[in-house]
């Protein structure tokens, strides 16, 4: 069995995420407090660039699956860290229909999918599937997910909300709810299993089977 990457490397690597967020607002990297700055001598901290073999500084998702590895969402692709190096998924390698990555998920059976600006990908046991609108997707701009207790998928869309299950689509648009045409932009699951999905001025709940 694999071993897990380092924790050491991983919350570095979380912590060269919110570097990369505080560039994007103005704000100096060296903002970035490290658990040293917090009280506790555990932790080192040690940032990733390109010119450090980081494939690129922009990220929007990251995740860590059962297997030990990191995944990052950027906007030129999906990369894995094993807790040594970086590997990128994308258009390029064949993987990706979309490199632009908004969100990531992990279901309870160990595939990992991926919201993209051109479907939703669901990488399991080495292959990459995409799905679009033609498979059922409201559309093909996948802005948020969201696994529930039932083991079902959640997906996000700019102009809609599909949920995946049994092998199938079901698709919640404007008809389903009050949602309009408003672009959808996260959602986010509640303790009464409740999931809201976050749109330009208001929240719509749908609560979950159980």
């Amino acid at each position: 069995m694999k071993n897990e990457p380092p924790v050491r490397k991983i919350l570095a690597l979380a912590l060269r995420l919110l570097a990369a967020s505080f560039g994007a607002t103005g704000r100096s990297a060296d903002a970035v407090r490290s658990p040293g700055d917090l009280g506790s001598n555990a932790y080192s901290v040690e940032f990733w660039n390109e010119a450090k073999g980081f494939p690129q500084s922009r990220i929007r998702a990251i995740v860590q699956s059962r297997d030990g590895y990191l995944w990052l969402g950027a906007d030129r692709g999906l990369a894995r860290f094993d807790g040594v190096g970086f590997t990128m998924f994308d258009r390029s390698t064949g993987d990706l229909r979309d490199n632009e990555i908004w969100t990531l998920a992990e279901d309870r059976d160990g595939g990992l999918w991926i919201g993209t600006g051109g479907g939703l990908t669901l990488y399991k046991d080495g292959i990459f599937r995409t799905f679009t609108k033609a498979d059922g997707l409201p559309d093909d701009w996948v802005r948020a997910l969201d696994i529930d207790r039932d083991g079902n998928v959640w997906i996000a869309c700019a102009n809609g909300v599909a949920c995946w299950a049994a092998g199938k689509f079901t698709s919640f648009t404007a008809q389903e709810g009050p949602v309009d045409n408003l672009p959808i932009r996260v959602c986010a699951r509640s303790s009464l299993g409740v999931l809201l999905v976050g749109i330009a001025a208001l929240a719509w709940p749908r609560r979950s089977r159980r």
